[in-house]
C-alpha cells in the first residue's frame, strides 16, 4: 500500500518533490487498479486477490481521511478496485480459477494447441484488458470526482509509513524471486514448451524446499482449498465424457435447430454468444461454476457446427471473469463491497 501511495498521491500540481513523482488524488485510483493488474498473474484467485487488496484501498482511504459512505473519492476507489479485480482476472490464464478450468476443458476436446498456452492467452486478452481498465478508471472518476486534491500530511505521511515497514526480509525477497521465476516461465511457455501446470508445480516445489523455500507444509496444509481440486477434476472429467459421447453435440444441435440459428456463420454467432456470456453473469454467484456449466455448451456448439473449436471457445473463456453486475456475482465483489 505504501509503495503504491509513494508514487501516486500528493498534491494537484503533479510536481516532483525530493526526486519522487507526486500526483493528485485521482492517480491513487489508477494506482490501485495497476496494483491489481500486477498481482493478477501471480494470484489465481479473484477472491484471494481482493482480500489482499482490501486493506490496501482501506489504507489509501485512511490516508486521505475519507468519511465512509459520504466520499466521492471513496466511491470511485471502491468501485474501480472491484471492477479491476474482475477485469484483470481475465488478462492472464492464472488470473482467476475459471480460466484454467475453461482451458482444461477446451484442451480435452482439441488436444495440444499452441493457442491454449499462458503466453497466447495474455497476448489475446491483455491489450483489450488494458483499454477496459483505462476506461473504467476514467468513468469512475467522471461519475465520482474526488473532493480532495492531495493527501493530508503529504509526503511526510508516506515517508513515515515506509519507515514503519522496515527493510524487506529475506523470506519476502525469496517469495518475490520464485514468483518472478514462475511469471517468466509462464510468459515464455510458447518457447520452452512447459505448460502453466508444470511451471506452477515446479515453483510450488521450490517454495516448500528447505533453505531456498519460503513456507513449510505445516503452515499451509489446512489452508489449501482441497475441495477445489476435486471440483476441478470432476468438471473436466464430466466435460470429457459428454464430449466423447457427443451427448452435448446432440442436445446443442437440436436447440440450434429450434432457435433457427444453425445457419449463422461463426463470427456473428460468436459475437451474439459473447454478449450472452457477459450478461449471463447477472444470474451467477460464482464464475467458477459458470465456466464449468457454459464452456462445455460452447464446445458442443462449435463441434455441432464444425467451427474452429479454439477460435470459438477461447473468447468465451476470457469473458468468464467479467462479473461486473452485482456484488453477489463473485466473492471478490462481496469482499470489497463488505469492506465499506
Amino acid at each position: 500500500m505504501v509503495t503504491v501511495l509513494y508514487f501516486w498521491v500528493g498534491n494537484a500540481a503533479g510536481t516532483v518533490k525530493g526526486g519522487w513523482l507526486v500526483r493528485d488524488a485521482s492517480f491513487a485510483v489508477g494506482a490501485s487498479m495497476v496494483a491489481n493488474l500486477v498481482l493478477a498473474p501471480l494470484t489465481p484467485s479473484n477472491t484471494a486477490r481482493m482480500a489482499a487488496m482490501l486493506p490496501i484501498i482501506q489504507g489509501i482511504g485512511q490516508a486521505y481521511k475519507i468519511e465512509p459512505g459520504k466520499s466521492n473519492f471513496g466511491r470511485a476507489l471502491g468501485l474501480s478496485e472491484t471492477f479491476a479485480g474482475n477485469i484483470t482476472g481475465s488478462a492472464f490464464l492464472t488470473g482467476t480459477i475459471p480460466n484454467p478450468i475453461a482451458i482444461g476443458m477446451i484442451l480435452t476436446a482439441v488436444g495440444v494447441s499452441s493457442k491454449l498456452t499462458w503466453g497466447f492467452w495474455a497476448l489475446a486478452a491483455l491489450p483489450t484488458n488494458l483499454l477496459i481498465l483505462l476506461f473504467t478508471g476514467w468513468l469512475c472518476l467522471r461519475m465520482f470526482p474526488p473532493e480532495m486534491k492531495e493527501i493530508p500530511g503529504g509526503m511526510g505521511y508516506i515517508n513515515g509509513e515506509l519507515a514503519a515497514m522496515g527493510p524487506m526480509t529475506g523470506q519476502e525477497k525469496k517469495a518475490i524471486f520464485w514468483f518472478l521465476v514462475a511469471l517468466t516461465l509462464w510468459s515464455t511457455d510458447f518457447y520452452h514448451g512447459f505448460n502453466s501446470t508444470m511451471v506452477a508445480f515446479g515453483a510450488s516445489m521450490m517454495i516448500f524446499a528447505p533453505k531456498i523455500g519460503v513456507l513449510e507444509w505445516k503452515q499451509t496444509e489446512k489452508l489449501i482449498p482441497w475441495e477445489l481440486f476435486i471440483y476441478f477434476g470432476g468438471v473436466i472429467t464430466l466435460s470429457d465424457v459428454l464430449t466423447k459421447t457427443r451427448a452435448f453435440e446432440w442436445i446443442i444441435r437440436a436447440a440450434l435447430n429450434g432457435l433457427g440459428v444453425q445457419t449463422l456463420p461463426m463470427l456473428p454467432l460468436l459475437i451474439l454468444l459473447m454478449g450472452f456470456t457477459i450478461f449471463s453473469h447477472a444470474i451467477w454467484s460464482t464464475t467458477t461454476a459458470m465456466a464449468g456449466v457454459m464452456i462445455p455448451i460452447y464446445i458442443g456448439i462449435a463441434q455441432a457446427l464444425h467451427f474452429d473449436l479454439t477460435g470459438f471457445c477461447l473468447p468465451m473463456a476470457i469473458l468468464m471473469a467479467y462479473a461486473l453486475f452485482f456484488p453477489f456475482n463473485t466473492m471478490g465483489n462481496i469482499i470489497i463491497y463488505g469492506g465499506g
